[in-house]
């Protein structure tokens, strides 16, 4: 089965490639959310703690396939830093 590098943002995931173009299609179609909370100091009358964003999504995402032999090469390499 062939394998792909995914990179969403800043960080990379491998998974099948299968996987792979599901995931970056789901995601392309996505919208950014975050919630913001407001210190008690700024919040003055107002109940809510937190303000709520939506907006439409800027992430890069990318998909790169790989052979299996370089899947498994990295494999048996594991985790960088823990020799």
């Amino acid at each position: 089965m062939a394998h792909a590098i995914i990179r969403i943002g800043y960080t990379d995931y491998v998974m099948s490639g299968e996987t792979a173009l599901l995931v970056a299609q789901a995601v392309a179609d996505a919208e950014q959310y975050k919630s913001v909370y407001i210190p008690s100091s700024e919040r003055g009358q107002a109940d809510a703690d937190h303000t709520y964003h939506i907006w439409a999504a800027t992430e890069n995402i990318s998909v790169e396939f790989i052979s299996d032999d370089k899947y498994h090469l990295a494999k048996l390499a594991g985790k960088p830093g823990d020799k």
